[in-house]
């Protein structure tokens, strides 16, 4: 089973500046995700975020590592004691550079120092859902631009998308 929303996103957030480890709450919240995760087998990334503070007077240099050591952090609780498999699981970190409110009070600095876990869709399992529905809707070479039929460009769609013949197949006169 996969999941085909734009993407699904569960969230653990930080009461300090500066921390990193999982709390006990986040547990809670990360174990039930955990369970969710199971049903599924998409590939997730494990975002890592903070707020706009600088990390000066913790064990951090820049809000960089910050975020990069939340993120993983969430990803080893995801291994190493839920179970999530590790091939299915990346990590990013992205400091302060994609904040979900504005950080000018407490409380929104306190809801940007999250973790995201975001699921993948392969968009190649979309195309070959739309490409099981009928033969006319596959989409042809122009539809995908100039150049991709010219043998010195690069390949960008496989051959065999490219020489599907969307008129119906004539049937063989009866002997």
């Amino acid at each position: 089973m996969a999941i085909s929303d734009e993407k699904y996103v569960a969230l653990t957030t930080y009461r300090r500046n500066g921390e990193a480890k999982v709390l006990p709450d986040g547990v809670v919240v990360l174990t039930t995700v955990a369970e969710v995760l199971s049903a599924v087998d998409n590939l997730l990334v494990i975002e890592g975020h903070t707020d706009d503070l600088p990390t000066s007077g913790t064990e951090w240099p820049t809000n960089w590592e910050l975020s990069t050591n939340r993120a993983t952090n969430v990803l080893r609780f995801l291994t190493e004691v839920a179970g999530v498999a590790p091939v299915r699981l990346s990590a990013a970190g992205y400091a302060d550079t994609r904040p979900r409110v504005s950080n000018a009070t407490a409380e929104g600095r306190a809801e940007n120092r999250r973790v995201e876990v975001v699921l993948i869709v392969d968009p190649f399992q979309e195309q070959t859902v739309a490409l099981e529905t009928t033969a006319s809707e596959v989409p042809q070479a122009a539809d995908f631009g100039a150049g991709i039929t010219d043998p010195a460009a690069p390949e960008i769609v496989p051959d065999n998308l490219l020489d599907v013949d969307p008129a119906p197949v004539a049937e063989e006169p009866e002997s």
